[in-house]
């Protein structure tokens, strides 16, 4: 039993030290981010791994009406209800949408 638990003990102290490496390179390169990041420059940062590790929701929805919003990217991403779920904007767009105006 006694075995487990240093295991187990290890094992968090792992999880831990992974986490605070990718909140340390994160807060090092002093990134200045704009009000919407680029999905690129979003999975650079901790929060966008930890967000692209945890995600439930599709990376990019294509509303009714044809809109391509990308998740983190797109301002109305969040209000589309009715979509067709995609794994990346170029996906969406071969399938015939369009990336927003603004």
């Amino acid at each position: 039993m006694k075995e487990k638990i240093n295991y187990l003990t290890f094992g968090v102290v792992v999880l831990i030290l992974i986490v605070l490496v990718i909140f340390y390179q994160d807060w090092k390169s002093n990134r200045s981010f704009s009000s919407q990041p680029t999905s690129a420059t979003q999975e650079k940062t901790s929060v966008g791994i930890l967000n692209n590790i945890f995600s439930t929701s599709p990376r990019v929805k294509k509303s009714s009406t044809g809109i391509c919003h990308e998740k983190g990217v797109s301002l109305h991403y969040d209000r589309t209800q009715n979509y067709t779920s995609y794994n990346s904007v170029q996906e969406c767009l071969d399938s015939g949408g369009r990336l927003p105006l603004r």
